[in-house]
Parts: C-alpha cells; sequence; structure tokens
C-alpha cells in the first residue's frame, strides 16, 4: 500500500521510516522509476510520497540526512549485528544529500561484496545466488532514481557513475539477471538479447542524467566504458550495437546542440572500427547534420567542434 502524505512535528520520526521506505520500493519487477524532487525549505516539513513521486522539502532532509548520518557513523565506530541493517538503509538517505558521500558509497559496495562471497563459501547455491541478484538490481534500480530525478547534483556525481560502473564490472551477470552467465562462455541468444536490451537501458539512463545536467562528462564517460564492456562480451554483434546507438545519439544531440559532451560520444562511437559501413554511416551522419545547420542557421560552438573533430578524423 503507497504510504500517505506524512505531516510531522518530529521531523525524524515518522518521516525517516517513510523515506526509508520509499528509496527501498520492493517492486523490482516494475520498470518505472522513482523520480525525487527536493523542494525549497519555505515548504512544510512534509514527506510527498506516491509510487513513482516522491518530494520533501530541504529543512526536512537536511534532519533526516544527519540522523542517517550519526547511524551510519555509530555503526562504523562500532559494528555490531544488530545495527547493521539500520547503517546499510541510513546510506541511501546519507547519497540523497550527499551524491559523492564515499564512506556511504563503499560501504553498500562491501554489502554487495559480503554477498557475494557468501555465495562462493555456499558452493554458489542457488538461494544465496539469488539475494545476490536482488541486492545488485535493487543498487541499479536506486542509483535510477538517483542518477534520473531533478536533483542539484547527482546526475553528475562522479560517485554515483563510478558506483554503477562498477556494479557492472563486477557484477554483469547480475546486473542482467543472467544467473547462467559464466565468464568466458559464449553468449546463447537469450543472453545476446538480454545484453542488447542492458545497453539500450543503459544509454536511455545516460540521456536522462544529460538533460538533468547539461555538459555531463560523466554520464558520457560512463557510456564509453560500458559499451567496451560489452564489446568485450558480443564482440561478434557490436557493429549493429553501434550503428543502433549511433542514430539515437545523433537524434539526442540534435535536439540537445549546446551539450558538446554529447557531440563527443557521437565521435566516439563514429571513430570506432565496428560502427561505419563503407564510410556510409559516418558520411550520412556529418551530411544531416550540416543539413540541420543551414536549415536552422545554428552558429553554436559545440555543433562547429563536432564537425570540424569529424573532419580531422576523417569520419564522415
Amino acid at each position: 500500500m503507497t504510504p500517505p502524505v506524512s505531516n510531522l512535528s518530529n521531523p525524524t520520526g515518522n518521516a525517516y521510516a517513510q523515506l526509508i521506505s520509499a528509496l527501498h520500493h520492493s517492486d523490482l519487477e516494475g520498470s518505472t522509476i522513482l523520480e525525487i524532487d527536493i523542494l525549497p525549505s519555505s515548504h512544510s516539513p512534509q514527506l510527498l510520497y506516491e509510487h513513482p513521486a516522491l518530494a520533501l522539502p530541504k529543512g526536512l532532509l537536511i534532519q533526516l540526512y544527519l540522523t542517517a548520518r550519526k547511524l551510519l557513523f555509530s555503526h562504523l565506530a562500532s559494528p555490531r549485528e544488530e545495527t547493521y541493517d539500520a547503517a546499510l538503509k541510513a546510506t541511501s538517505i546519507v547519497l540523497l544529500w550527499d551524491p559523492n558521500h564515499l564512506t556511504a558509497a563503499n560501504f553498500r559496495k562491501r554489502y554487495i561484496r559480503s554477498l557475494s562471497s557468501t555465495w562462493a563459501e555456499n558452493g554458489y547455491a542457488e538461494e544465496d545466488g539469488r539475494r545476490l541478484t536482488d541486492a545488485v538490481q535493487r543498487e541499479l534500480r536506486f542509483l535510477d532514481s538517483l542518477l534520473t530525478s531533478p536533483l542539484n547534483k547527482h546526475a553528475k556525481a562522479s560517485t554515483l557513475w563510478g558506483q554503477r560502473l562498477w556494479i557492472m564490472q563486477n557484477f554483469w551477470a547480475q546486473a542482467l539477471e543472467d544467473s547462467s552467465s559464466v565468464e568466458g562462455d559464449t553468449p546463447n541468444k537469450a543472453t545476446i538479447k538480454r545484453i542488447m536490451s542492458h545497453w539500450d537501458y543503459e544509454l536511455s539512463i545516460v540521456m536522462k542524467a544529460a538533460e538533468r545536467h547539461p555538459r555531463n562528462y560523466y554520464a558520457w564517460q560512463y557510456a564509453r566504458q560500458l559499451l567496451q564492456l560489452v564489446d568485450g562480451e558480443l564482440s561478434p554483434q557490436m557493429k549493429g550495437i553501434r550503428v543502433e546507438s549511433l542514430g539515437k545519439a545523433h537524434q539526442w544531440c540534435l535536439m540537445h546542440p549546446r551539450d558538446v559532451s554529447g557531440w563527443g560520444f557521437l565521435v566516439f562511437l563514429m571513430a570506432s572500427e565496428e560502427t561505419v559501413d563503407g564510410d556510409s554511416d559516418g558520411r550520412r551522419i556529418v551530411r544531416e547534420t550540416r543539413e540541420w545547420v543551414r536549415k536552422y542557421e545554428w552558429e553554436g560552438e559545440s555543433v562547429e567542434w563536432f564537425l570540424k573533430a569529424v573532419g580531422q578524423l576523417q569520419l564522415g
């Protein structure tokens, strides 16, 4: 049941529990991302939540952050099993206020590592594997919310993008929810389809974050690194993935022509050997861009840089 709107005189009481509940929504099957908005402190200290929307005033969030930070550091100073879960949940509020809080991010990494170690120690038991996969999926959904919500700093937070890349590099099968994937195996057709779908989803997250925070170098750099990871998994199929991504990235750039980071990612795709087919794809992108510039009489520096870059690299 969706929690009701809270109206509290004690913001660190019921509001804390409701915020924890909202940030740890258990519906892993749903595709809707929780959108979080921080309101001005002039709003009354109420937490407004109806999935998939969450809003709370800055003043209330500060108080909840201080409570969460105290819980986290109290546990770190004197670790006890009975306080571990509360400390783990507290990290979500800490990161909601401070997206580059390394202590909170690393605590969450250690939790996932501990589940991975338990899985290995128990002979890769199915139940332990499912617990690890669920934890990885929850972490990705949590990062989805922070990176795509209309928050001030989160979409361009290097710690959050680093956290996401760490998951992809270390828990690729769990990120795909593919327990049958074993390092070194040739991907079967179902796995190939899942990887391609996963890349499309990740690219959509990057583009959404780049809309939230223009010139988002960290988001586009994550896309470059993830594409290289996908390349290692699907080398024979990479040409199709890159060509499809090329079209999506170009359309995004034309809708955000002042964003040089997006144009930089487009150059990265065009410079990849797997992308172009007899240079036809590169020429088409350059031709369409020049036609767009003439049509709208565009004089932005980012587009001009792109055309110079592809010319110097002889990509179009």
